[in-house]
């Protein structure tokens, strides 16, 4: 009669689990395997086999989901009875842990099974943190991660190298199976217990010597002290952004690399350092929240995390209940919150997080369509309340948005101001230092092939000039810029300069693509003056018939309409503090 060992290693060997043929023999092989370690008390080594039979019956998910059931049963099994050697239980916890993880999406109950998890991480920390600490090599149990070696038979050792905390990889030889495991440090991380893991900072502060590590230690300093969380936060921000591919030599060396740091928790901390920044000067919340709220906008690869995607989806709905019109709608929200429950696993503030999407949505919606009976329904008040609910945010940043919301809720019954871009953009005089500079910025918004401010002795009327591709063709633009209404002496001024623009061809050296189209745009924060209207459109129209050139004027209203239209009020405002410069009238 073969050995459990002999049975496990046909199993796990077994054609089948490579080719996708077959796995009946394998599975077989495995179970008989689990039968005879349970029989004489080797619960992780089974539960071990049930969790490898669950992987090869992954596209059969009931029976796959079954033996899942099975290898939780073993390693809660192997937990109770107390193992003899402590690798044998860390390793039990742990893979009851991925088992967990594994069946969580498709489980009724999955914020029992999430609470679950995160009990067990506390009991392996505290495993690590109370057997390692004052051992040799506690920087890899505690810090580092580590792995740990076995036979199934009764070799349980640990080994250690320096990858990243994240490499948390099972491998196998003829033998021997290789277990990556998480430290002390990440299981604390992974359920918020950022006391704990301050404390292995301050006890090991010399081991965190790579870019996760150092971002870690200073994301953990800012929850650990919320006094210093705006800076910590951003210095975390920084630290993880540093991590950009290093060459595939070092990542071979390293045994991994992704980038997760640069898309995902560099973005996660910039905004968490905003918020923070947003409790620290509250009269300025506002502008922060929506800082927040930008760092999330450029998608990235698609790295997930549970709680940073919840987060997302807080921090940009805060960002539209401030008054952000350009954030997100509550259609976006729903369905990210949705898609977030289905692929990462439910939590239980998840009905809070949808009972505010729902009220505070259909709050400003009814302070806008209906203010007098909005205001009876009290339903901002019980969005907040349910917002206050979610641990995700704070109490602090929620009392910071506050005033902001309740100044946009006020705006939605009075009406909202839609004149203020008209008022900012009339009171510039300046037409080189400002108006310009404001232009270039919103054309780069478009991120054109080629934007430049020309403006000078010899600009030979080319204020600014863009290069943009429109539908697979290259459009070339160039802007004349005034400041004010347009009279006969501006005109004047202007007619010779916008004929120069077409007259001098301008040098190839910046523009790399062929150009098929030749635009000459007049562009003020004014109107043109009646007297001189007919004088213009004649001159524009003679320009067309006889030359075949193309002149635009964009005149105030024009040029408001293009930036709501192309939604780059963002731009205006940035722009705007860029030099200096505040809103005429804030919405």
């Amino acid at each position: 009669m073969k050995s459990a060992v002999e049975l496990f290693w046909k199993g796990i060997n077994h054609n089948s689990t490579f080719t996708g043929t077959d796995t009946t023999e394998a599975v077989e092989f495995l179970n008989s395997a689990a039968k005879i370690w349970r029989s004489c008390g080797k619960y992780c080594a089974a539960g071990f086999a049930m969790s490898r039979c669950s992987m090869i019956l992954w596209e059969k998910e009931e029976r796959s989901i079954e033996y899942s059931v099975e290898a939780i049963k073993d390693y809660r099994n192997c937990i109770e009875n107390a193992p003899p050697n402590i690798f044998e239980g860390i390793v039990a916890i742990h893979c009851w842990i991925q088992q967990l993880k594994q069946v969580m999406p498709n489980a009724s109950n999955s914020g029992d099974l999430n609470e679950t998890v995160g009990k067990l991480r506390t009991k392996l920390a505290q495993l690590l943190t109370e057997h390692f600490q004052q051992s040799a090599d506690a920087q890899y149990y505690l810090v580092k991660g580590f792995s740990v070696r076995t036979n199934f038979k009764d070799d349980w050792e640990a080994e250690f190298n320096n990858k990243s905390i994240n490499d948390r990889s099972t491998t196998w030889s003829t033998e021997f199976f290789n277990i990556g495991l998480s430290p002390a440090f990440s299981l604390f991380l992974e359920t918020a217990d950022y006391e704990a893991a301050n404390n292995i900072i301050i006890q090991f502060e010399n081991s965190f010597d790579n870019i996760s590590l150092k971002g870690w230690r200073s994301a953990v300093q800012g929850f650990a002290n919320p006094q210093a969380s705006p800076e910590k936060f951003a210095e975390a921000a920084d630290i993880f952004a540093q991590d950009t591919h290093p060459g595939f030599e070092e990542v071979r060396k390293r045994g991994m690399w992704d980038s997760t740091n640069i898309e995902l928790w560099a973005k996660y901390f910039k905004a968490r350092s905003e918020l923070a920044y947003a409790i620290e000067f509250p009269e300025q919340a506002k502008e922060h929240i929506i800082n927040a709220a930008k760092c999330f906008e450029n998608k990235g690869l698609g790295w997930l995390d549970p709680n940073v995607s919840r987060f997302k989806i807080l921090v940009q709905t805060l960002a539209r209940l401030v008054g952000n019109e350009e954030s997100i709608s509550f259609e976006e929200a729903k369905e990210q919150l949705f898609h977030t429950s289905i692929f990462l696993g439910e939590y239980e503030s998840d009905a809070f997080t949808s009972t505010f999407l729902d009220l505070s949505f259909q709050s400003l919606k009814g302070f806008e369509t209906d203010p007098a009976t909005e205001i009876t329904t009290g339903r901002l008040t019980k969005a907040l309340d349910a917002l206050s609910k979610i641990p995700l945010l704070g109490q602090d940043a929620i009392q910071s948005a506050i005033p902001f919301i309740g100044k946009n809720a006020l705006e939605k019954v009075l009406g909202l101001n839609q004149t203020w871009i008209h008022r900012t953009l009339e009171n510039i005089t300046d037409e080189n230092s400002v108006l310009q500079k404001i232009i270039l910025r919103l054309l780069q918004a478009s991120i054109p092939s080629y934007a430049q401010i020309r403006q000078g002795p010899l600009e030979y009327g080319k204020d600014i000039v863009v290069l943009i591709e429109e539908e697979g063709k290259f459009t070339l633009r160039m802007y004349q810029v005034k400041c004010g209404d347009i009279n006969m002496s501006k005109w004047r001024e202007a007619r010779n300069e916008l004929e120069e623009a077409f007259l001098v061809k301008l040098p190839s050296l910046q523009i790399n693509e062929q150009v098929d189209k030749t635009e000459v745009i007049l562009i003020c924060n004014g109107h043109a003056k009646p007297s001189v209207e007919p004088v213009m459109d004649g001159w524009f129209k003679e320009q067309s018939k006889i030359y075949g050139r193309v002149f635009r004027f964009i005149h105030l209203d024009g040029f408001v309409s293009w930036i709501l239209k192309d939604r780059l009020v963002s731009e205006f405002k940035s722009a705007l503090s860029e030099l200096n410069l505040k809103p005429f009238i804030e919405n």
